[in-house]
């Protein structure tokens, strides 16, 4: 014989408050027979309808559940995980109009509902609200977790204090009565981040503002010059900085008209490391003038060796078709060795004056 189920309803919506609000709510009932008794360690259907507005308004989700009694008669089903019947739970809007919950059971756990009543959802659901909406104009929040980490994915700007940025304003604070406080450390903490350019800090130490930016510098620099010479010639450096290699200034000269070499960078000490790069370049006719090449894709690092190799392209009809200014007076730069046709020359007391500039990026004072 069918039962006829008297249904005694406790709702609890139990939301975690979390960074990120769960997409579920609790639901706990007692399941009684026509005679008031609890249907003990039973298994049960529930069918869980959303109506919008009022009780009988439009069905925005409904699933269906399935739960085992325990020795009480109760049992719980977490609504917004169950089997679906239709809609998308994530996707009620929850801060619009009032909303009605409707539950029917079968206490055989098969498909033939009752109906026990429909009940309004008071205010624990809406913590779910916090999700979508928190403002009396209804702009959803943007806010998104990741890990440990808060993003947010807004697509506009941002105000505080004001609820109209500058247009190119990514972030506007409009305050009379605070300020802005940037991170404070001493220059060990700073050394420890993982730096981008752009970053600001307050330098304890030092009590200065600082920022890190990148910048063209001058890396290298020998200019020693009371000699010369050309053809086939090579001087190498020791990089003192990490970035991109931008550009070399050499002194050079010709002996008639201009005169085109061949101008390459090289990895490591000498002639016969690999070439990083290479191009041609035109010497004006007359003096030796330091000139700048432009270098690019060649990324230097700190501590390790380059050398800069320039080699004739062709005859001039004379012995020496270009000048490179060099001291041959034992004025040593310290970080290389200069090559003749491929040879350390005059036992290393020679140089090629030469410059070297470095993409780089570093802590500056902004004030």
């Amino acid at each position: 014989m069918k039962k006829i189920i008297s249904f005694f309803c406790i709702i609890m919506l139990c939301l975690s408050i979390q960074a990120q609000v769960p997409q579920a709510f609790n639901y706990q009932a007692v399941a009684r027979n026509n005679a008031g008794a609890p249907l003990i360690n039973s298994s049960v259907a529930i069918r869980v309808s959303i109506h919008d507005s009022t009780a009988s308004g439009v069905v925005v989700y409904a699933e269906r559940d399935t739960a085992t009694t325990n020795g009480f008669g109760l049992f719980s089903v977490s609504v917004g995980t169950g089997n679906v019947i239709s809609g998308t739970f994530n996707t009620i809007n929850w801060s619009h109009g009032n909303k009605f919950m409707e539950v029917d059971l079968d206490p055989t756990g098969g498909s033939s509902y009752t109906n026990m009543g429909t009940t309004q959802l008071l205010s624990v659901p809406y913590a779910m609200h916090a999700r979508t909406a928190d403002s009396a104009t209804n702009v959803p929040s943007v806010w998104g977790v990741s890990g440990s980490n808060i993003y947010n994915t807004n697509s506009g700007n941002v105000g505080i204090g004001t609820n109209t940025p500058a247009p190119s304003a990514a972030l506007e604070i409009n305050s009379t009565t605070g300020s802005l406080l940037m991170p404070r450390m001493t220059k060990a903490q700073r050394d420890a981040l993982t730096a981008v350019p752009g970053m600001v800090i307050y330098n304890t130490d030092t009590g200065k503002f600082q920022g890190y930016a990148t910048a063209e510098k001058l890396d290298q620099s020998f200019t020693n010059i009371n000699n010369g010479g050309g053809e086939d010639r090579a001087q190498s450096f020791t990089a003192d900085l990490t970035g991109s290699l931008t550009k070399i200034e050499l002194p050079l000269g010709t002996m008639g008209g201009s005169y085109t070499v061949n101008v390459a960078i090289l990895y490591g000490d000498g002639v016969g490391g690999p070439v990083l790069s290479t191009q041609q370049f035109t010497i004006a006719s007359g003096s030796t003038t330091w000139y700048p090449i432009y270098i690019t894709g060649v990324n230097v690092i700190a501590g390790n060796i380059y050398t800069i190799h320039l080699t004739t392209i062709s005859s001039c009809g004379g012995p020496i078709c270009y000048n490179w200014g060099m001291d041959a007076n034992g004025n040593n730069y310290a970080g290389g060795t200069f090559y003749y046709s491929g040879i350390p020359y005059n036992g290393g007391s020679t140089d090629c004056a030469f410059k070297t500039y470095v993409m780089a990026a570093e802590w500056v004072d902004l004030h």
